[in-house]
């Protein structure tokens, strides 16, 4: 029991009832902002933040700095490390000077790395409410923008994180440098090769990755990449000499006419370009050139080096290409050869056989039915010569609405509308019910 102290004097009539401080196992048995401090089988409870060794120190938190808690005099006292102190260069990093990003190097100071945290969590951020940062890096050892680059260091001297400014073409040895993509289109795609040092690679292709995605860029047709390695030249990192082709072993042709009105096949167009050809007169092999009569339902062929042929499968197999299906190429009629089912044939709505409804449906074509068009099927009838289909599973389909208009034979029983279906001569629905086009077919409603 105490006696509680009232104005000045101790008062027997106030008395507080306090727990015994010996014999406690855990801190469980001890009052509030108090630990037990075992000593053999017993210990005594004793006020937070007093303490016998370090151990009684730990779990308790401290925000305001980094550093450690030590045990000194009785007492734990933390001793703070300055938010910019370091060792050696791993241990800095790069953050944003404000809350809210950066709009260039200037906006970068340098701090220790496992201080992100706490810079991140500081008072005055938590009551700002930012908007989304495009590209704004953020607690990264090298950051580049605009084609310059910043870095944190440990300054020897003074052993504070330290930041200064890079050319990225910086280097000692040729070994510092390596080959990177440095404009939007790389090489493979006709834009110009580069080097720089390797240590800033990574941070230069993500600034380059940020500027390429907010413009709108056209890349040639060309193969620009060589096998040139790249050296330190008077400290720069560079690509020696001239920029000899480097073309790859791929059969693409391309017919170009020479000075003399001469036709020559190079195998692809960088081969073409090497020699200072910029431009072709017909992609694909000189002799392929043909001029072609085909109906709509042979011309144009998709073939397997990704090029539409408009003479059909002869231009494509002279090229040296097998055709992967009927019509120009279209992403979207690629994955149709990626069908997990068997195919479904349609006869379209040219009365072209596709190999299946998903080529007609990629090409933006309607249908007639499913199945190969029959024979006869697309063809005129009806005129004035008052023709007829050549068999009787056709149904000559009129569609305007004046004497002796001409129609087109369609399979009886096949539509693309519900108009198709109004005089095919089909049996009466039950009811009386009309007939309308469902999945192609006259079916009663």
């Amino acid at each position: 029991m105490l006696t509680e102290c009232v104005d000045g004097k101790c008062d027997g009539s106030h008395a507080i009832e306090l727990p015994c401080q010996h014999g406690c196992q855990d801190d469980a048995d001890c009052p509030q902002q108090m630990h037990c401090r075992l000593s053999g089988e017993n210990g005594t409870c004793v006020a937070d933040g007093s303490c016998a060794d370090v151990s009684e120190c730990q779990g308790l938190a401290h925000d305001d700095c980094l550093g450690e808690f030590a045990c000194k005099d009785g007492v734990c006292r933390f001793e703070c490390q300055e938010i910019t102190s370091c060792t050696k260069d791993d241990d800095c990093t790069l953050v944003w000077k404000e809350c809210c990003g950066a709009s260039g190097l200037d906006d970068y100071t340098s701090i220790r790395a496992d201080a992100v945290g706490q810079w991140q969590g500081r008072e005055e951020c938590q009551r700002v409410d930012c908007a989304p940062c495009y590209y704004c890096p953020f607690g990264r050892p090298k950051v580049c923008w605009g084609g310059n680059c910043l870095e944190s260091f440990c300054d020897e001297g003074s052993h504070q994180c330290s930041l200064r400014r890079r050319d990225p073409l910086d280097c000692d040895a040729d070994s510092d440098c390596t080959k990177v993509k440095v404009d939007c289109c790389g090489c493979e795609n006709g834009g110009p090769e580069g080097a720089l040092n390797k240590s800033f690679a990574d941070a230069f292709a993500a600034d380059l990755e940020a500027t390429c995605a907010v413009m709108d860029i056209a890349c040639e047709q060309a193969y620009n990449c060589t096998d040139r390695q790249p050296v330190c030249q008077q400290g720069q990192c560079t690509l020696p000499g001239e920029s000899p082709c480097q073309c790859p072993e791929l059969w693409d042709p391309v017919c170009v006419a020479l000075p003399n009105d001469a036709l020559r096949t190079y195998p692809n167009e960088c081969e073409a370009r090497c020699e200072e050809f910029a431009s072709w007169i017909y992609h694909g092999a000189c002799e392929c050139m043909m001029d072609c009569a085909c109906g709509p339902c042979e011309c144009s062929v998709c073939a397997s080096n990704g090029q539409t042929y408009y003479c059909g499968r002869m231009e494509a197999e002279c090229n040296g290409q097998a055709v992967l299906y009927q019509g120009s190429c279209q992403p979207a009629c690629d994955d149709c050869l990626l069908l997990g089912r068997p195919p479904i044939p349609a006869c379209d709505e040219n009365f072209c056989d596709q190999e299946d409804i998903c080529f007609a449906q990629c090409h933006g074509l309607d249908w007639w039915h499913t199945g190969s068009c029959l024979p006869g099927e697309g063809s005129m009838c009806a005129g004035i010569a008052a023709i007829k289909c050549s068999s009787g599973d056709l149904f000559c389909l009129i569609t305007d609405n004046y004497p002796d208009a001409a129609g087109t034979c369609i399979k009886l029983g096949s539509c693309r509308e519900d108009s198709h279906c109004e005089h095919q001569p089909l049996d009466a629905c039950p009811g009386g019910s009309q007939r309308v086009c469902q999945d192609h077919s006259c079916t009663c409603n």
